[in-house]
């Protein structure tokens, strides 16, 4: 039997993940690449994964109407939903953090109206 590669979408049902598969495929009359996704469901026995998580997904006896496939393997977590304190400051980030909107220059000034950079305080 083939493994699938898929990426996790959510984990809302007891011991079953959604998860979706992403394949690539050639069209010969228009000579072009597709891609295609497909939602599938998954057993996760010991409820180990998260979304986000790059799966390895096996065939199996169905264990429902819509649930024939098991998690074989966690490939990659998801780095993006970890806490802001686990993950590394650069050089740059930890030499200079400005403490007000007047110390930014004008593009970093729009990130901080659009919310994207939530350490700094505004002027007041």
């Amino acid at each position: 039997m083939k493994n699938f590669t898929a990426m996790v979408l959510h984990t809302k049902m007891n011991k079953t993940v959604m998860c979706v598969l992403e394949r690539t495929f050639f069209h010969p009359k228009l000579k072009t690449y597709f891609r295609d996704k497909t939602k599938v469901m998954a057993h996760d026995e010991l409820e180990t994964c998260n979304p986000g998580d790059r799966v390895s997904l096996r065939p199996c006896a169905p264990f429902s109407k819509n649930k024939a496939m098991v998690v074989d393997d966690i490939i990659a977590r998801n780095q993006r939903l970890m806490p802001t304190y686990w993950t590394k400051k650069t050089e740059a980030q930890k030499r200079y953090t400005p403490k007000t909107t007047s110390e930014l220059l004008p593009s970093q000034k729009s990130r901080v109206q659009l919310g994207e950079v939530p350490d700094v305080r505004p002027v007041q």
